[in-house]
Parts: structure tokens; C-alpha cells; sequence
């Protein structure tokens, strides 16, 4: 179901008929919940979803970053101890995001969670459930800008529906436009960020993220936004849902219309297909690259110690 690209080594012109089929994203601005087991979490999440679901049209649900770590109550985000990582807390994730997407009869990214690499790092990671609850994609962030966090290599691109292919960025990823550029040129429809950012997080602040990888790739995106208090930082998350310019309301970049979504719950809108095959055709961005390029100067940059 996924396709896995090494950075700067495994990219492609996008190729094939883009988003094959209308797709309905349900994206969220929520606070932490109070939830320390999975089935109380995985509660939370099918309650969180309870006014959209009643929409037999949504497709994917995507929660904010590190929403996942209220499964591990007392953990600071900010100020992060590897000591204080409960074991299990991946497996408790999976089955709290396996139990809403079943439940929920949609694709799910249940926000993401830390999880431990080697004695003494963390690393922020995400994953995404098909509607029967099945494990259909991984991914661990690429960027960090803390001594306490690796980062991986890969990029991959995940199949959530015939013709519809996203790809998530974590974290400082997606402030990175390598990350982005990547994931689009391997074929992804639909950009996918569960954020996690603290607070103060201005709206220029995010538009230099998601809203301006979408520009730049031509795809559609999604932003997902905690806000509130985990571990004793306070976080300002927003949630979007973009587009190029082109094809949106008042060619400002936000569907269904201007703006983020500053409140709390659900913000849900569809994505056409047929506009999004029209900019492509119309203005051919991807042919005006220079994946060579990338091929030949990505690997040796990534080889260097980060």
C-alpha cells in the first residue's frame, strides 16, 4: 500500500491520472484528550469525530500532532526525557487508531507519538489505518532541530484509496520544502500534517508551512493543529484544508473557504478531483523541474551528519 523513497534518491516526475475520484478530508484543532489506554483514546477519537461521521461522504480523518502522547500523561513534548517514554506506547497508538478508523469506517491518521530510537532519542512518528482498521502506512519525521530527536531517511507515500495517494509530514517537515517536493514528485495527491506547534503560532508562521507546500507541489493539503497544554507547554495549533490558489475561493489557498480554522472539532471539506487535474494540465509545474538534479546533490547532503 505505501512506496518508500530513500531522500534524494528515489524521486520521479509525477506520472499517472492525479486523484482519481473526489476525496472528503475531516481535519481537527483539538486540545490533548484525557486518555491514558488505548480504548479510552480510541473512544476519544470516534467522539471527537461523532458530528461528522454522521456524514456517510468522509474519507480520511486526520488529528493533530502528538495527540497520540496523551496516552502518556506527565511526558513534556518540549523538555523531552526518553526515561519517562512509556514501553508499549506505539502499540497502544496503533490499536487506539486501528479501533477508530473500524469504527469510524474511514481512513485515519490518529495524530502521532514519540517513540524511542536507541538509548537516549526520540523521534516523532505517524500512522495511518484504512477503514476495516488495517496498518496501511508509517512514518517517522525527517527534521528536527533538537539534539534529543533523530530523524529518519524516508519518505513515503501511502495509498489510502484506489487513485488517492497522500504523504505526512512531521513536525519541522513541514517547514522543509525537500520533504514536500519529494513526497509530491513520488506521486502524492494529498499532503498530510499532523502539527503540534507551541504556542505563539502566528498565521504567517503557518503559511510559510503547508499552505506554501501546497503552491509549490501542486497538491491538495492538510493541516491538523493541537492546542493547549501538554506537559506543561502551551500549544496554538491551527487546522487547514488547501489548495493551489488557482482553484480555490477567491484564489487564496483555503478550501472550502479562506482561512484557518482557529476553533475546536472537525473542520471537513472536499477535494475535487477534476480541479486538481485541470491546474496540472493547465500549468505543468512538475515538468519545469530538475529531479537530476536532486538525484545528484540530495544524497550527498543527507550523508552529512545532522
Amino acid at each position: 500500500m505505501s512506496e518508500i523513497c530513500k531522500l534524494g534518491l528515489s524521486v520521479s516526475m509525477q506520472g499517472g491520472v492525479p486523484l482519481e475520484r473526489d476525496f472528503t478530508v475531516a481535519t481537527f484543532r483539538l486540545p490533548p484528550f484525557a486518555a491514558s489506554d488505548p480504548a479510552s483514546f480510541g473512544r476519544s477519537l470516534v467522539q471527537a469525530a461523532a458530528d461528522t461521521a454522521k456524514r456517510a461522504d468522509i474519507d480520511l480523518y486526520v488529528f493533530p500532532g502528538l495527540l497520540g502522547m496523551s496516552l502518556c500523561p506527565g511526558f513534556d513534548p518540549a523538555a523531552p526525557d526518553v526515561s519517562e517514554l512509556e514501553s508499549g506506547l506505539r502499540e497502544a497508538y496503533i490499536a487506539a487508531g486501528s479501533y477508530a478508523a473500524s469504527a469510524l469506517g474511514a481512513c485515519v491518521v490518529p495524530g502521532s507519538i514519540y517513540v524511542r530510537v536507541g538509548d537516549d532519542r526520540l523521534q516523532e512518528y505517524a500512522a495511518v489505518f484504512d477503514p476495516q482498521g488495517n496498518l496501511i502506512g508509517e512514518q517517522r519525521q525527517t527534521h528536527a532541530n533538537a539534539p534529543a530527536l533523530a530523524v529518519s531517511d524516508e519518505l513515503t507515500t501511502i495509498a489510502v484509496d484506489a487513485g488517492v495517494k497522500i504523504g505526512l509530514l512531521l513536525g519541522r517537515d513541514a517547514w522543509y520544502p525537500e520533504a514536500a517536493r519529494i513526497l509530491a514528485l513520488s506521486g502524492a495527491d494529498i499532503l498530510v500534517a499532523p502539527l503540534a506547534p507551541p504556542s505563539p503560532y502566528p498565521a504567517e508562521q503557518a503559511m510559510w508551512g503547508m499552505w506554501q507546500e501546497v503552491q509549490q507541489n501542486q497538491t491538495y493539503g492538510v493541516e491538523a493543529g493541537l492546542y493547549g497544554v501538554l506537559g506543561g507547554t502551551q500549544y496554538a495549533g491551527r487546522a487547514g484544508l488547501f489548495g493551489p490558489c488557482e482553484i480555490t475561493m477567491d484564489e487564496a489557498g483555503f478550501l472550502p473557504r479562506p482561512g484557518y480554522f482557529v476553533g475546536t472539532g472537525a473542520h471537513v471539506a472536499r477535494l475535487p478531483a477534476e480541479d486538481l487535474r485541470t491546474i496540472r494540465r493547465e500549468y505543468p509545474l512538475m515538468r519545469h523541474l530538475n529531479p537530476a538534479l536532486y538525484r545528484k546533490h540530495f544524497p550527498m547532503l543527507y550523508r552529512r551528519p545532522r
